[in-house]
């Protein structure tokens, strides 16, 4: 409604001309084409998960270990099962900041992790209510309202929180996994068995990519 703002729909850019301050821009849109200038550009690159297979400490590579991109794939599906045996997954444990607020993987927070896991947890809870999930991180993060989706979480008898670090995952028999957690809210440490263990990694600008990020 802005008269100030023209939205090309369909659009693809061909040509991008000129200089800072003065780029000429070649659209083509619906068939049509059309140029303007413009002073500056935002390039909205998008981005792509952090590489899990970096994660061998947090059990990436076991059948049953997968990333939030995996899960959101496996729930869209209308139910949630062990990669390794096609059981359903009724002991879900989520480890927050996979790879991310690390300096030796992502330095920075991804800001959108920790409302997916949620998400994905009461996701999970709908699809199957005899499933139990485990949301083990270091810092939840859920600015303005979203402290409200939080809450949702907590109300839930069968999700389960605590702060701690996730020190391994192993396999024991039958690709179950048991996650190793130290500095937890209830203990120096702990142990949580999982059926399925979900990597919330972060995203990596796609422009961006590579070790001078790291």
């Amino acid at each position: 409604k802005n008269d100030r703002i023209k939205v090309h729909l369909g659009a693809t850019i061909e040509k991008i001309s000129g200089q800072p301050g003065q780029f000429d821009i070649t659209l083509k849109s619906n068939g049509s084409g059309a140029q303007f200038r413009v002073g500056a550009i935002v390039q909205a690159t998008g981005w792509k998960p952090y590489d899990a297979s970096r994660l061998g400490h947090l059990g990436y590579g076991c059948p049953n270990v997968v990333t939030n991109v995996q899960m959101e794939q496996m729930a869209a599906s209308g139910k949630i099962t062990r990669p390794s045996d096609g059981k359903p997954a009724r002991r879900i444990a989520f480890i927050q900041c996979a790879g991310s607020r690390d300096a030796a993987h992502l330095p920075y927070c991804s800001a959108v992790c920790c409302r997916v896991s949620l998400k994905q947890a009461l996701w999970a809870r709908e699809l199957d209510s005899e499933t139990q999930a485990y949301i083990l991180y270091k810092d939840i993060r859920t600015p303005g309202q979203y402290e409200d989706f939080y809450r949702r979480a907590q109300e839930d008898p069968a999700i389960f929180f605590t702060k701690g670090e996730v020190v391994s995952v192993k396999e024991t028999g039958d690709h179950n996994l048991v996650v190793d957690v130290d500095n937890t809210l209830i203990d120096k440490h702990i142990q949580v068995e999982a059926d399925l263990v979900v990597l919330a990694t972060g995203m990596v600008p796609v422009a961006a990519d590579g070790e001078l990020l790291r």
